[in-house]
């Protein structure tokens, strides 16, 4: 087979048409399981094969680091290793232009956002209860491309002047740190952008064709970036507008729409088969989505085979759910067929009565969502101290590695250090002039902790980050720390590997720069395995798939949430659940758990849905098989109000009287 036969033979009819789409701008509208990855690999491996555009770098944009290394990896089984193209999502292209054409140093994560900010406040005078909501309002204004200068918007968005100014403050000491947070990681792109035409041209230039993957989840600031460097006709997206659930933090159903506006001349192809979920599964979901107003209508079909109904059961409690919950799941691992398995949430705390009742069964489990590696507090100690080296202006990170353990300062000794900071613009050089200000105990922390920073530094200098981070361990004894305060092991085990990590960097010849990007861009999304079983919330689910999918407690006030009340927000919370159905491949186990299931479930047609009453009818539909004597072999798909409705053998729908007709159980 030749490599263009090997590209190319793989695909249907739909995808063979966006992969060989040029000389438009592309709109590709992919439904759950029909392949979009797949699209994007090979229409990259065509481009680099066939070179149908001006041939240059390539640049794809996708959601996650993870995300973006399986599809690095897809491109070069396709084409080799060594094709120009740059895969990496929005917030890693925003640092790459930033570090590139500004004076970007230091990337902080939320915490060290929210410290920079309660600090901020307690200087006002503020209580610093508040910092998580004041950040949440200044990250949807980012979002929005909303600045501080901003008034006018600003007080439209609902800041009050109190905020507006806590808001200039944290912007104004980001910058002096030469500092970025995650947002403005794409807000200030798009203002060098239009500050500075030729950055966005430098862009264009360098990368013949662009691809955005996942483009239903951009923000306005996102898609802005996106119309700056992209080329028409040289630019594909692609997307499905009813898999858009990330609107809380900043995504806009809108862009997909805005696309064919943008591009006057854009060209839209429909991806509909889906490979992933059985009939049932494919008929279930599109049903009841088709409720939504806003979307392009789509006739998803499916290629996958299956007889499996959609199960339901109707609990009245959340305790009594769980409980059936673990039992169906333990089910399911001694069957074996069916396995992984996951089960599916709205929000995070509902997870605690799922995780007793596995528990209890003695079910290993997985939370999705969890405490990323990088944003453990033991590594984020650590790579701290490298920061600092990096960024001798990073006054969060400076005070943090002085934490690292204990050292006999306090609040004093860090208000005397940032004083210093302030006045010399050096956390190094403040150090060294506090220390001529102190004496005794709290001198020797400070001395002690001058001493390891100056070790890094040269450890960086000589042998690289693998070295300094195992300076950093042994200089401290934090292993001896870490064995004395963690009665797990866990502690232990995250910073072992943070030195195997750093070791293999190393060896890779990666520096500082590249190592510190990527644990301020790297988040729990993108790492996690093991367990029985899968444990997520609804939004964390996007972009997996099992052979078995549970979604747990879908009643009203759940989901959609008692807090949605705008017919906008009662869409995403359809659409969330449409996310966490088409997941299943075989087995899909709708539950509820009070006595007001949700209105959604109103959407799926009753002929799809075997109702259960116990574990053991989960995945086992014989076990509602009978014989009836005058209408033949059927298949009980629910029993409710004395009536059996039953999915007979040549097809038929039928109801019954059950007691006045005697059946045969085949089980």
């Amino acid at each position: 087979m030749g490599k263009e036969e090997e590209i190319l033979e793989p695909l249907n009819e739909a995808q063979l048409e966006a992969v060989l789409s040029f000389g438009r701008p592309l709109l590709v509208l992919a439904g759950p399981g029909a392949g979009k990855t797949r699209v994007i690999v090979h229409k990259i491996a065509y481009i680099l094969w066939k070179r149908p555009v001006p041939f240059r770098r390539l640049l794809g944009i996708t959601f996650t680091n993870k995300a973006a290394g399986e599809m690095r990896e897809r491109v070069e089984r396709l084409v080799g290793n060594s094709a120009p193209v740059d895969l990496m999502t929005f917030h890693a292209f925003g640092a790459r232009v930033l570090r590139k054409f500004s004076d970007l140093k230091t990337i902080f994560d939320r915490d060290d956002s929210l410290a920079i900010l309660k600090r901020l406040m307690k200087e006002r005078g503020w209580k610093e209860t508040g910092a998580s909501q004041v950040l949440e309002r200044i990250s949807r204004a980012k979002a929005n491309l909303v600045y501080p200068r901003d008034e006018d918007q600003l007080f439209l968005m609902g800041f009050s002047p109190e905020e507006v100014e806590i808001y200039v403050d944290y912007q104004e000491k980001i910058d002096e740190v030469h500092g970025a947070d995650f947002d403005d990681l794409i807000a200030r792109t798009v203002l060098l952008m239009d500050e500075r035409p030729e950055v966005a041209s430098y862009f264009r230039s360098l990368y013949g064709y662009i691809l955005v993957d996942e483009f239903q989840d951009t923000s306005p600031g996102q898609y802005e970036i996106l119309k700056r460097i992209a080329s028409s006709p040289h630019v594909c997206v692609v997307g499905d507008e009813d898999q858009s659930i990330y609107s809380w933090r900043g995504a806009s159903l809108e862009n997909i729409f805005d696309f064919e506006r943008d591009f006057p001349d854009a060209k839209v192809v429909v991806l509909d088969v889906n490979y992933r979920s059985i009939p049932s599964i494919v008929k279930a979901a599109s049903s009841m989505i088709s409720a939504n107003r806003r979307r392009h209508p789509k006739n998803l079909r499916n290629f996958r085979q299956g007889a499996l109904p959609i199960f339901f059961r109707r609990n009245f409690s959340r305790e009594e759910e769980a409980l059936f919950v673990a039992e169906v799941v333990s089910n399911l691992l001694a069957r074996g067929d069916l396995l992984p398995v996951a089960v599916f949430y709205r929000a995070n705390y509902q997870s605690r009565l799922l995780e007793e009742a596995l528990s209890l069964k003695g079910i290993t489990y997985r939370l999705v969502g969890s405490v990323g590696f990088f944003e453990r507090k033991e590594v984020k100690d650590i790579v701290a101290y490298l920061r600092v080296i990096h960024n001798p202006a990073d006054e969060v990170s400076l005070i943090r590695a002085l934490h690292q353990v204990p050292r006999g300062v306090g609040r004093a000794t860090d208000e005397a250090i940032l004083r210093e900071k302030k006045r010399l613009g050096h956390g190094i050089e403040a150090l060294k002039a506090v220390v001529r200000q102190l004496s005794g105990k709290r001198k020797r922390g400070v001395e002690d902790f001058l001493s390891v920073l100056q070790g890094v530094e040269r450890r960086l200098r000589e042998g690289g980050i693998g070295s300094a981070v195992e300076f950093v361990v042994s200089a401290t004894n934090f292993m001896e720390y870490l064995r004395e305060n963690d009665r797990t092991g866990s502690r232990v085990e995250n910073i072992q590997e943070l030195m195997r990590m750093t070791r293999a960097m190393e060896s890779a010849g990666l520096g500082l720069e590249e190592f510190l990007q990527r644990a301020s861009l790297t988040t729990s999304l993108d790492s996690g395995s093991g367990g029985d079983v899968l444990l997520s919330t609804l939004h964390a689910a996007k972009g997996l798939e099992f052979e078995s999918v549970i979604i747990v407690s879908i009643d009203e006030g759940f989901i959609p949430h008692a807090k949605v009340e705008t017919p906008e927000g009662i869409e995403e919370e359809r659409r969330l659940l449409y996310v966490g159905m088409t997941r299943a491949k075989k087995l899909l186990l709708l539950s509820t758990a009070t006595s007001l299931p949700s209105r959604f479930l109103a959407g799926i047609p009753p002929d799809l849905v075997q109702v259960v009453e116990h574990p053991s009818q989960v995945a086992s539909p014989s076990s509602g098989r009978f014989l009836h004597p005058s209408l033949g072999y059927g298949e009980i798909i629910r029993r409710e109000g004395g009536r059996i409705t039953a999915r007979m053998e040549d097809g038929r729908i039928v109801t019954f009287l059950e007691d006045f007709v005697k059946i045969e159980f085949l089980d």
